[in-house]
């Protein structure tokens, strides 16, 4: 069992160490694979039974066997592989003219145009961000005092249709500070602001207690730090040091939410700083998310059966409204893996399985190992599409720490709705502006073109037979 973990943290350190030469075009890679080798390698390797026996984890009262945990390493450790040899095939197979493609959205992205394209989608955003808290306090009709003494789940799913448009209008928020660095120092500054602010907001008030969109905020502004500057040592540092804070904020955030409602902010500050508070982080959610595919491997098909796919058929009816679940759209699939942990659950708790634990209950056990080759290729596409097209760019360099998180937790559902929907609305919201992203990609495959017309007019300058120096003395000026 130590063996396959020890091997999980060797691939995915192994994939991180070949991609940190192009560190700005390869961060949803180098992101996604740390993530995986700490939470599938490092931290099950670190992790005692007594540890695990004395933990209070969320919801996992059994005590799995030695078996199940040494089956869920050796699956984790071929499901890394796997996704790995599916995105690295990808990139081998589709790398031809990325960096031509990189260089010409940048080129698009601080022109004169681009630039005013840019500062539109950043004031949209912004616009339309608080529009979404507005009408989260206008649906439940709470002033905001009411909302920040309320408790964590009083104001939350009154209205579903409205929590839907809530939940969807929230990804603008995610826009404005990532734009800002792409901007000047005065958009800059103000992206910064707001994206503080609206983490403060969201995590205190609007959705309390919830870590993925403050966190995830909190990550686009360092993705996007990352993808604006040259890496340099010194840049490199500071970004290791806020990915380590907000790896730590993901554990303490935690605890800070069982007692944010009776505790002032001086106590929740030093909750936040407590040492106590990081003691059980190794077997206490986000870390623990090894442990669900333990349950999983544990469970199904013992205690339930294989849940046949659901979440990807579920994928092919996302349009249907929830009040069509178990007719044609199959059932949140994170709910029902909830309730396969403890069958006491009544309500909508959701627990998403992790990424491996996802394909295991979806597509018969060890069977469904070949589909992690296709996500792997999958997200490959995606982080080509971020660097070779404006509107993809814009997107993930702002959503990037919630893609991560998504990803990591086994929620291809939710990650699909999510990339749907930003892209197409944004794509329509440029549409009134004078210069759109069809356009701006329009730019861009022009200066590719342009790139590889002059790149093989050198080609041929070069292969051009010189005249040879004898035959110079024989021309002649005329007049």
């Amino acid at each position: 069992m130590l063996l396959a973990h020890l091997l999980i943290i060797a691939v995915c350190a192994g994939v991180c160490y070949t991609a940190r030469s192009s560190l700005r075009a390869q961060v949803l890679k180098i992101g996604i694979f740390a993530s995986l080798g700490i939470i599938h390698g490092l931290v099950p390797a670190l992790t005692t039974d007594e540890l695990r026996n004395s933990s209070s984890m969320y919801l996992l009262d059994s005590r799995f066997t030695d078996g199940a945990r040494t089956s869920a390493a050796w699956y984790a450790f071929a499901s890394v592989s796997l996704l790995a040899l599916g995105w690295g095939t990808f990139d081998s197979w589709n790398n031809r003219g990325a960096q031509l493609s990189n260089k010409a959205v940048y080129q698009v992205i601080f022109s004169r145009r681009g630039q005013a394209l840019l500062i539109f989608m950043f004031w949209v955003s912004m616009a339309l961000t608080l529009l979404a808290l507005a009408l989260q306090l206008f649906s439940t009709g709470a002033s905001l005092s009411e909302f920040a003494q309320a408790s964590r789940f009083e104001y939350r799913s009154r209205d579903a249709m409205m929590s839907l448009v809530w939940g969807h209008l929230m990804s603008f928020g995610f826009i404005p500070g990532s734009v800002g660095f792409f901007l000047s120092s005065r958009y800059r500054s103000l992206g910064i602001v707001f994206t503080v602010t609206l983490t403060l907001l969201l995590f205190f008030v609007f959705a309390k207690g919830t870590r993925n969109l403050p966190l995830g905020l909190l990550s686009g502004l360092g993705i996007a730090y990352v993808m604006r500057y040259p890496v340099t040592g010194k840049r490199l540092a500071l970004f290791c040091f806020g990915a380590s804070v907000i790896g730590l904020l993901t554990v303490s955030l935690y605890e800070v939410r069982k007692v944010m409602s009776s505790a002032s902010l001086s106590e929740l500050a030093t909750t936040m700083c407590s040492v106590e508070t990081y003691q059980e982080s190794l077997t206490s959610d986000p870390l623990n998310y090894h442990e669900y595919l333990v349950a999983a491997m544990a469970l199904v098909p013992e205690h339930h059966h294989y849940f046949e796919g659901a979440t990807y058929r579920r994928i092919l009816f996302f349009w249907m409204p929830t009040s069509w679940e178990n007719s044609w759209k199959p059932q949140d699939t994170n709910i029902l893996f909830a309730r396969v942990l403890d069958p006491r659950i009544r309500g909508d708790v959701t627990i998403p399985p992790s990424i491996p634990g996802d394909v295991y209950v979806n597509f018969w056990g060890w069977w469904g190992l070949p589909a992690l080759f296709m996500q792997g290729a999958l997200l490959a596409w995606i982080s080509k599409k971020m660097y070779s097209n404006v509107l993809w760019f814009t997107i993930f360099g702002a959503m990037s720490g919630r893609f991560f998180l998504l990803v990591i937790r086994g929620q291809p559902y939710d990650l699909f709705v999510m990339i749907l929907f930003i892209l197409v609305a944004v794509y329509l919201i440029s549409l009134i502006n004078p210069y759109s992203f069809s356009q701006a990609q329009r730019d861009v495959h022009a200066l590719v073109r342009r790139s590889i017309v002059h790149g093989l007019a050198q080609r041929r300058a070069l292969r051009k037979p010189v005249m040879p120096v004898h035959r110079l003395g024989t021309l002649r000026c005329t007049k």
